[in-house]
């Protein structure tokens, strides 16, 4: 559970410090369903996205 717990968190900072500027107000959201025995975690975000050039390495 604590390694969830990180890599939400990541994901999280990720998309605070990458998706916004200081002055946006956007959201994040985070969604969950279940597949069989599996989860599958959803994290989306409104912010700017991600350039083209970094598309190859996603």
């Amino acid at each position: 559970m604590r390694q969830l717990r990180q890599e939400i968190s990541n994901l999280l900072n990720n998309a605070a410090i990458h998706a916004f500027t200081p002055t946006d107000s956007g959201t994040i959201t985070i969604s969950a369903e279940t597949e069989s025995e599996d989860v599958i975690i959803y994290v989306t975000d409104n912010g700017k996205g991600v350039s083209k050039a970094f598309w190859a390495r996603i």
